[in-house]
């Protein structure tokens, strides 16, 4: 029951799974900050309902209704915090397939955080703090808005990105962290720069307003001009994969928006080497990671290798089961999948329409739209031919990146 926890003794299990799941690609709040500080009651349940739904515990949604029922009687109580939890609500609906909760929250979102040009409190902290939580909003923005097809909710703002890392925010006079590190919980920040200029890089291809010669250009200088801490190995940290599949992704929304003779075989490898990562993450104990990019980048990849190719097996529907965060259960989700798999109805069950039957679970008919991301279907085995060593970096765009 819910009235058995209090926002002040939750189990710190929650706390720590959002801080390493969340927080950790998208920097929004100081950890030290938060467990030293007694948290607003919004913000605490916001960000243990996230926890709890990458802990794989049965509270979640209880939590997240919590935040909820709090989250409208103080409608009309404008905080940074109310930002914050606002952000962290979004994702967690957005992980939970909940379509038109997350739009909804959006939406206030978008007006709570032109607010945050009013806050007067000019203290480092604040300052870097709306800093994170503009920033995050924002690139969450560009990220749902091209998952969903649907329209961008926030405001671009000339607003300077987040410097500081969290052990600076108690001392900003502390220099930054050498970009030669190989410790990438010292440098968050600067690797969400490199978030930032991928995000950029995302929307100019939604706005249509360059050509693909510049485009492809700007997507392989951020690759090619990544740290030294998100260079790619074996043993690279969730980071640095779940970097290069989101590099993947806006390779094959690239190339899906703008056709030409080697655009198929450049998404063909573009989407086997997603999986290919994401298997990686798998084995070496970094599932979690991947419910991040469940809808972004999974069931893109899945769905349009099956959608190109003559051979199926179940090879990644295991992938999708365990990379899951949705409220469909495993089960569910496999069956949901094996329905559209059969050769008699349309294949082309598209992202938007799982969502849709997530948001109305009740519903049995799905209809086909246009849009270019896929729902999570049956896909072939990774071939040898596109499994390329990880090692190595080449220029080509139209072959691996790593």
């Amino acid at each position: 029951m819910l009235s058995d926890f209090h926002h002040d003794h939750f189990p710190d299990t929650w706390s720590e799974f959002y801080f390493d799941h969340f927080n950790y690609m998208f920097p929004l709040l100081s950890k030290d900050h938060f467990n030293k500080k007694d948290q607003e009651p919004l913000l605490k349940y916001a960000t243990c309902a996230l926890g709890a739904l990458y802990a794989s515990s049965d509270h979640h949604s209880l939590l997240f209704q919590k935040a909820q029922s709090i989250l409208h009687d103080s409608a009309t109580h404008c905080a940074l915090s109310t930002v914050q939890a606002l952000i962290i609500m979004c994702w967690y609906t957005h992980l939970t397939g909940d379509l038109q909760q997350c739009d909804l929250l959006r939406r206030q979102l978008a007006h709570m955080i032109d607010w945050l040009q009013f806050i007067q409190d000019d203290t480092p902290f604040t300052l870097e703090s709306k800093r994170r939580a503009y920033w995050v909003a924002w690139v969450i923005d560009q990220w749902l808005t091209s998952c969903t097809l649907g329209e961008r909710m926030l405001k671009e703002w000339q607003y300077p990105w987040p410097q500081l890392e969290d052990n600076q925010l108690n001392d900003p006079f502390l220099s930054s962290p050498s970009l030669s590190s190989t410790d990438d919980n010292h440098n968050t920040i600067q690797a969400f720069h490199q978030m930032i200029k991928l995000s950029i890089i995302l929307k100019d291809i939604h706005q249509g307003n360059m050509s693909l010669q510049t485009l492809e250009t700007n997507l392989t200088e951020w690759l090619l001009h990544l740290p030294s801490y998100l260079d790619y190995t074996k043993t690279s940290s969730a980071m640095t994969k779940l970097y290069r599949i989101l590099y993947y992704t806006v390779q094959m929304v690239l190339y899906q928006r703008h056709q030409h003779h080697l655009s198929h075989s450049i998404c063909i490898t573009a989407a086997n080497t997603i999986l290919y990562i994401t298997e990686q993450m798998m084995d070496t104990d970094q599932t979690v990671y991947t419910f991040n990019l469940f809808f972004l980048s999974l069931t893109f990849a899945t769905s349009f290798i099956y959608l190109n190719s003559i051979i199926s097996s179940s090879k990644h529907i295991h992938l999708l089961k365990q990379a899951n965060p949705t409220s469909l259960s495993a089960f569910e989700l496999e069956q949901l999948v094996q329905h559209y798999l059969d050769p008699t109805p349309p294949i082309e069950f598209h992202v938007d329409q799982l969502l849709s039957f997530l948001d109305n679970e009740s519903s049995t008919t799905i209809t086909s739209t246009d849009s270019s991301y896929f729902s999570p279907t049956h896909s072939p085995s990774l071939k040898e031919e596109f499994i390329f060593d990880p090692l190595t970096v080449v220029t080509s765009s139209s072959t691996l990146f790593f």
